[in-house]
């Protein structure tokens, strides 16, 4: 039983990654704007933004275990992105749950693996894990879903319709990393260097999140190594 359980998580996966036409030819790609891919992410910027620049003017919302935080992020971006999701009828085309799952544990571990190796073994780091309640709530458990339900699951299948799927991904990829620049510009106020390397960070991973749901047809494929990325990012020390 435990084998052929093995065996057809291997064979899942092996049907995955291993596609020999995943090289398009980028020279006959063409960027077609899909309006409805970019209105869920307008809304989003701009009610995120607004709240980035409540927090500049209440210092203490910015605590990242204040109760509000998790609140706006679940009206702002959660509510908004299932209903979204449920209006465009994209669940039905990311609905390999099985896939997903399969998928997701085996990137999940290998994002686990590596920070092992490289951030606690080679630099030294320290991990702790998070205690606080609002730390889950909203960092490592409602962040990734309600991300992942508007990127990968609205925007990118919407601007797959118009565009070739690599397309698609670089360009909602973008979009995702653009969503993170309030909090780095205004609450982390972090330097250009920075905020260079964290979003060249935030697009590699991006795109590896996108290719999973493209190819498992599953959400489950990117929110569940976004839950354990955001778990170690949360308890890293030093």
């Amino acid at each position: 039983m435990f084998g052929s359980t093995n065996q057809q998580s291997f064979n899942i996966l092996s049907k995955i990654v291993v596609d020999q036409h995943w090289i398009a030819d980028i020279s006959s790609c063409k960027m077609r704007i899909n309006r409805k891919a970019f209105i869920p992410v307008l809304w989003c910027y701009a009610m995120w933004t607004i709240w980035c620049l409540i927090m500049v003017n209440q210092p203490e919302l910015q605590d990242s275990d204040n109760i509000w935080r998790s609140i706006v992020r679940i009206a702002v971006v959660l509510i908004p992105g299932i209903y979204w999701l449920r209006k465009s009828n994209h669940a039905e085309e990311i609905n390999k749950h099985q896939r997903g799952m399969v998928v997701g544990i085996i990137i999940a571990l290998a994002i686990a693996t590596s920070s092992l190796v490289l951030q606690i073994g080679l630099l030294g780091m320290q991990y702790t894990v998070p205690r606080q309640f609002t730390s889950w709530l909203n960092w490592i458990i409602l962040s990734p879903i309600a991300e992942e339900i508007l990127f990968r699951g609205i925007v990118f299948q919407e601007l797959k319709k118009t565009n070739h799927w690599i397309i698609a991904a670089l360009i909602s990829s973008i979009l995702f990393v653009g969503l993170h620049l309030p909090t780095l510009i205004l609450i982390d106020q972090k330097s250009s260097f920075e905020i260079a390397t964290y979003c060249f960070q935030l697009l590699t991973t991006s795109l590896l999140f996108t290719y999973a749901v493209h190819k498992a047809k599953s959400l489950w494929a990117s929110i569940i190594p976004h839950w354990m990325n955001n778990f170690i990012a949360m308890g890293l020390v030093g």
